[in-house]
C-alpha cells in the first residue's frame, strides 16, 4: 500500500458517519437538557427564603430548553440542528470566575480542564450548572470544557454541510422509504 492510497482512503470517508455524529451529539444534548431541567426545578423548590429573579429563571429555562431542542433537531436529521448544536455547545466551552466576573453554563456532560487558584484541575461528570456572578468565597477559575469542544470539532469536520439522510447508503444513493 503506497502513501497515495492511504491519503485518498482517508479523505474519502470521515472517521464517523455524519448520522453517527448527529446521534451521539443529539442524544448528549437531549439527555443533558433532560437532566438539567429537573435539577433547576429542584434548586428552585429547595431555595427557601432565597430571592431568585424571575428573569434569571426564564433565561435558565430557555437555555436548557435550547440545548434540548438543538439535540432533537440533530436526532431528526434536520439541517438546522448542526448550527443550533454548535451554538449550544459554544455556550458551554469556557468557564471563568475572576474578579467580579463569572460565567459557566453546562447542560450535561463535562470534562473540564482549568486553573483553580494557580493549580491545574480536571473536573468530570454529569452537570447542570449556571454561574453568572461570583460569590465572595468562590475561588478564581478559568477552564475549558472538552466535551463541547469535541462536539464542535466533530460537527465542523463533517464533510457535508447538509443533514445526512437516515436512508443514505454508502454509495450516495438513498433507499426507498
Amino acid at each position: 500500500m503506497n502513501r497515495d492510497s492511504v491519503v485518498s482512503a482517508s479523505t474519502k470517508r470521515p472517521i464517523l458517519a455524519p448520522v453517527v455524529v448527529y446521534r451521539i451529539i443529539g442524544l448528549a444534548e437531549v439527555l443533558g437538557a433532560g437532566w438539567s431541567l429537573p435539577v433547576l426545578l429542584r434548586a428552585i423548590l429547595s431555595a427557601h427564603g432565597a430571592i431568585i429573579p424571575w428573569s434569571f429563571l426564564v433565561v435558565l429555562l430557555f437555555s436548557y430548553s435550547f440545548v434540548g431542542w438543538a439535540g432533537v433537531q440533530l436526532l431528526k436529521m434536520r439541517s438546522i440542528g448542526e448550527p443550533l448544536s454548535i451554538l449550544a455547545q459554544t455556550a458551554q466551552l469556557l468557564q471563568i470566575t475572576a474578579g467580579s466576573v463569572a460565567f459557566r453554563f453546562v447542560a450535561g456532560y463535562q470534562l473540564a480542564i482549568g486553573v483553580v487558584n494557580d493549580r491545574v484541575g480536571l473536573f468530570a461528570g454529569l452537570t447542570a450548572s449556571v454561574n453568572l456572578w461570583r460569590g465572595p468565597s468562590d475561588p478564581s477559575f478559568i477552564g475549558l470544557n472538552l466535551v463541547p469542544l469535541a462536539f464542535i470539532v466533530a460537527l465542523i469536520a463533517l464533510p457535508d454541510t447538509k443533514a445526512p439522510s437516515p436512508l443514505a447508503r454508502e454509495d450516495g444513493t438513498t433507499s426507498p422509504g
